[in-house]
């Protein structure tokens, strides 16, 4: 359940420039070296945003599938 806010941790440090640093990728890195062209290409800077929040909904939803399978007390 807590994958999704390691990757939003992740999202936020590089964006603050204290992450992964730029020759390797981030989509925080994307979504801070785009921030200034959001006018003129929106997509560079919505799509990885979009995929964050689709990356974190989607482990939001497999952890709790996967709690109500294997948490016998929760049925």
């Amino acid at each position: 359940m807590g994958l999704g806010h390691a990757v939003t941790a992740e999202v936020v440090l590089s964006w603050l420039g204290i992450g992964v640093q730029p020759p390797n990728p981030s989509w925080g890195t994307m979504i801070w070296e785009n921030r200034a062209q959001w006018r003129i290409n929106p997509h560079l800077l919505l799509m990885p945003a979009a995929t964050v929040g689709l990356v974190n909904l989607s482990f939001q939803f497999i952890g709790d599938a996967l709690n109500d399978a294997l948490n016998p007390r929760g049925r």
